[in-house]
């Protein structure tokens, strides 16, 4: 009765998607899935996933689920011993694009994009760009995994002790810094508070970093047809003065710089610091780290980004792309294998009913139930006899298509706690946040190369903030003696051939 009970719920959920109804499935096909994975160890002997598959597409599916770092190795020695697979999943697009050039993948998908309503469903103007050069779709895209639900969160309870509001500019969020560091906010007599603090593991500025949503967008941005970058900017500098501000001030714990995360997480959960960046998420884990009593279920609040100029305000909008979807042109010599592919593909996605189970395994066992909670705004997945307890690789079956846009929330109890609902609610409030686009994701360059521009604008920032330097300009003028204006020009480039210029 439960098992027919979700999957009525399921239905009722997920829109009438064309597609199924209409596809000749007569015909058993293989198919072999290349993907990317969560836990990457061998299925076991007795699947029910793939029975599943099996019995809702007459497909029997080889999925080989592979670790990113080892895809392209896996990749390459199928190919080179005859054994193309029919599809890949892979979270990069630079691997595609080279088998799509060496004409193992297929060059354009555009046609085989137009035959799959969900997928053409859920994809917005900037992903249909992402997996597009010259006009030509290289790969299909993914859904993200993760949503929109990061932000600056808060101590209601601080706010409330001190008769504080929730700040809304920059210099208001610098008067909290300063309220919750030499105000006593949790009223126990000690100065033992600071206003945020960091876990920088002596090799960055961590969390500061999210100051810079206060000024303006971060990373690359397309501004007035024009590719621009913050680093160029003079936000940047206006975000290095404000955490520069932070420090002289001391609202921030002095081993900002030294802590590592595990010891941070510590202090947070126990109170030390006032504000913070994450997911709402945040209540759980405090929760877990507290003895689950409840007492601090409510304690943190999201709310916009503070605005410190007329740029800023905003947080970023995480890549739309959560990976990118590409068929083997040896599969489209078999129009019923390649009709079943683009079947498959597109009635996994989410709402339709196969997502749900090989997702979260709706109509593969009994207790896969799905109960709705908070006034219908998530969904709450119970634990039982959840085969992929015994067999953690289960969990790879729904990793190609997983997307926290199912607000599931996965818990062990058997019903939506106080909690559950909480943190539903405030990830429903960061979704409504003003968010800017940041299409760094969009561009490849030379890894290396990246990474020590990054390595630089850590060690630089380090040292303008705590007063050792005020020299911009001969940062900027480091980064472009390490070759800074061919990553812009580069990038420029690979934007202008997405069509997102002008």
């Amino acid at each position: 009765m439960k098992k027919l009970l979700s999957l009525l719920l399921v239905l009722l959920l997920a829109p009438a998607i064309p597609g199924m109804a209409e596809a000749d499935l007569s015909e058993p096909v293989e198919l072999t899935m290349f993907s990317s994975g969560w836990v990457n160890t061998p299925f076991p002997e007795e699947d029910p996933f793939k029975i599943y598959v099996k019995d809702t597409f007459n497909v029997d599916l080889t999925l080989v689920v592979v670790p990113d770092g080892d895809m392209s190795q896996k990749v390459f020695t199928a190919v080179a011993a005859g054994d193309d697979p029919d599809f890949i999943y892979y979270r990069y697009k630079e691997l595609l694009l080279q088998l799509s050039e060496q004409g193992v993948l297929v060059d354009d998908h555009t046609e085989f994009y137009e035959k799959m309503p969900t997928v053409q469903g859920f994809t917005t103007d900037l992903m249909r760009a992402a997996t597009t050069i010259d006009g030509k779709m290289f790969a299909m895209p993914r859904r993200a995994e993760s949503a929109d639900t990061f932000s600056f969160q808060i101590r209601q309870d601080y706010l409330d002790n001190l008769g504080l509001a929730v700040p809304t500019t920059a210099d208001e969020l610098m008067e909290v810094f300063r309220q919750f560091t030499y105000n006593d906010p949790d009223g126990n007599g000690k100065d033992d508070t600071y206003g945020i603090g960091a876990h920088g593991n002596n090799n960055g500025l961590s969390g500061l970093w999210n100051m810079r949503f206060l000024f303006g967008p971060t990373g690359f941005y397309v501004e007035d047809g024009e590719l621009k970058q913050e680093r160029n900017e003079q936000h940047y500098e206006d975000f290095l003065n404000y955490v520069r501000q932070i420090v002289e001030e001391k609202v921030i714990d002095p081993d900002f710089y030294s802590m590592n995360g595990t010891t941070y997480d510590a202090a947070l959960y126990n109170g030390r610091y006032g504000v913070q960046y994450d997911a709402p998420l945040t209540a759980k884990w405090m929760e877990n780290a507290t003895g689950n009593t409840g007492a601090y279920i409510n304690v943190w609040t999201n709310f916009p980004c503070p605005k410190g100029a007329e740029t800023g305000g905003r947080y970023p909008l995480i890549s739309q792309v959560g990976g990118y979807y590409a068929i083997f042109e040896a599969a489209t010599e078999d129009p019923v294998k390649l009709d079943r592919l683009l079947t498959f593909i597109d009635q996994c996605q989410y709402p339709n009913e196969p997502y749900w189970a090989l997702r979260w395994g709706v109509g593969i066992y009994d207790t896969a139930i799905l109960t709705p909670f908070a006034d219908n705004a998530g969904l709450f997945f119970p634990q039982g006899d959840d085969p992929r307890a015994m067999a953690g690789s289960l969990w790879d079956y729904g990793c190609w298509i997983g997307t926290e846009e199912d607000q599931v929330k996965y818990s062990p109890g058997t019903e939506p706690t106080d909690l559950d609902i909480f943190v539903v609610e405030k990830e429903h409030k960061a979704l409504g946040f003003d968010r800017f686009s940041d299409v760094t994701p969009l561009i490849t360059y030379d890894v290396g190369k990246v990474e020590n521009f990054n390595l630089v604008a850590e060690e630089f920032a380090y040292q303008y903030i705590t007063g050792q330097t005020s020299d911009l300009a001969g940062f900027r003028a480091r980064l472009d003696d390490m070759g800074w204006q061919d990553y812009m020009e580069s990038a420029r480039q690979q934007i202008e051939a997405l069509g997102l210029l002008g």
